[in-house]
């Protein structure tokens, strides 16, 4: 493989009585992979072992059998992990999402270097990001390896909140950020901001009755090499049924 770019996918952790998410899984991998044949994947989780075929289709994997971080904070011992093995394996940007998520933007960290580069900006952040409280979105980010490294940074970390305001807050204390300023024009100074449907990004966890029609518009996208022009994805973004 002759990759440039690394991709994470994460914040999965997977139980019993959460067995359908090991399903979830498999189809946002096999997504990712065939949507981005070039870059490496990294898959960073905790719980039951996911899939043969997911382990398999990733290009390295950081899981813990036991469940070590409660849902709702962020799981930046998780995020952490993947980040350092990027980093190990000599990558300087990395695009992050969740495991029980869907992105069908083609060669993503290709489109997302375009736009920091472009902008001249660090990080590129979407959705969950507020203008009031702090906080910065987490589900999907990207970004410099060494960036996103401080600010999922562990020791510094709040827990027992929201993972959004806890990498608010640690973004905070990496960029300087004096309060004084209006946090959204800080933001923006910082920051690329593109909504849901620049990434395709799909909601798998709210859709899951939809697993079928995920399954079958992959075995579109194996034999075409592209989408299925007939899947109506839109109708799936992240937030549709929030």
């Amino acid at each position: 493989m002759n990759s440039k770019s690394s991709i994470l996918i994460s914040q999965v952790w997977l139980t019993e009585p959460r067995a359908i998410f090991k399903d979830m899984l498999e189809v946002s991998v096999e997504y990712c992979r065939l949507l981005n044949p070039d870059s490496y994947i990294i898959l960073s989780g905790m719980g039951d072992s996911p899939t043969t075929k997911t382990l398999d289709m990733c290009d390295s994997v950081c899981w813990e059998d036991e469940i070590t971080e409660a849902a709702g904070n962020g799981f930046p011992k998780m995020i952490t992990r993947g980040l350092n093995c990027a980093k190990e394996e000599g990558f300087n940007k990395v695009f992050k999402f969740r495991g029980d998520a869907i992105i069908l933007q083609e060669n993503v960290c290709d489109v997302c270097n375009d736009v920091l580069k472009e902008e001249n900006k660090e990080l590129l952040i979407t959705q969950e990001t507020t203008r009031n409280d702090h906080w910065i979105g987490d589900m999907v980010l990207h970004g410099d390896v060494d960036f996103l490294l401080k600010i999922f940074n562990t020791d510094t970390w709040i827990y027992n909140c929201s993972g959004n305001y806890a990498l608010g807050q640690n973004f905070i204390q990496t960029t300087g950020y004096n309060f004084i300023t209006d946090w959204t024009e800080f933001l923006r100074g910082m920051c690329s901001f593109r909504d849901i449907p620049f990434f395709k990004w799909l909601d798998i966890r709210e859709n899951h009755e939809q697993l079928t029609l995920f399954k079958t518009n992959l075995e579109y996208l194996r034999e075409n090499k592209k989408l299925d022009p007939e899947f109506d994805y839109p109708k799936y973004f992240w937030g549709e049924k929030q």
